[in-house]
């Protein structure tokens, strides 16, 4: 199955002194890493993203795949770019989409719902596709409606 990326209860972030030349970065992503055929996913990287509201915690953060940022109190501030930094700083890695990023609903097996954003390459799934979101699990899209994806939890 294919890999996207899913922000669980989102909060946009606006990060500051991001340099020019990594605004608009767009990074590439195989929709699965074993199956370099399938192809890519471009997620367009720039100050204002979304993550998930439980990793809106004060220290050294990575966007996986693009920058570091700096979390205190709330707000982001452009740290670095390359993934040894990152590990140096013992940074955590977390998901995150652009602004572009569409409404999804997963309807969770205990019938509770996550209400969040996946990234936009998830409009090209269509009603029964099965999909892993990364760091959350798999799921399979059962409904399409005007302006949002609606899951079904899967496992993990």
């Amino acid at each position: 199955v294919n890999r996207y990326f899913f922000v669980p209860n989102p909060v946009k972030i606006d990060i500051a002194d991001v340099p020019e030349e990594d605004l608009g970065l767009a990074i590439e992503r195989p929709l699965h890493p074993d199956f370099e055929e399938r192809g890519n996913r471009t997620l367009v990287f720039n100050s204002e993203v979304y993550i998930p509201e439980a990793d809106l915690t004060d220290g050294i953060s990575r966007l996986m795949d693009a920058v570091n940022v700096e979390i205190k109190d709330g707000n982001a501030v452009f740290h670095s770019k390359s993934f040894e930094d990152a590990r140096e700083a013992k940074a955590r890695i977390i998901q995150w989409v652009p602004t572009d990023a569409i409404k999804a609903k997963v309807v969770m097996d205990d019938a509770s719902v996550t209400e969040g954003l996946c990234e936009i390459d998830c409009n090209d799934l269509k009603v029964g596709d099965i999909v892993q979101f990364e760091r959350f699990g798999f799921a399979r899209l059962d409904e399409i409606k005007d302006d949002e994806l609606i899951f079904y939890y899967a496992h993990k």
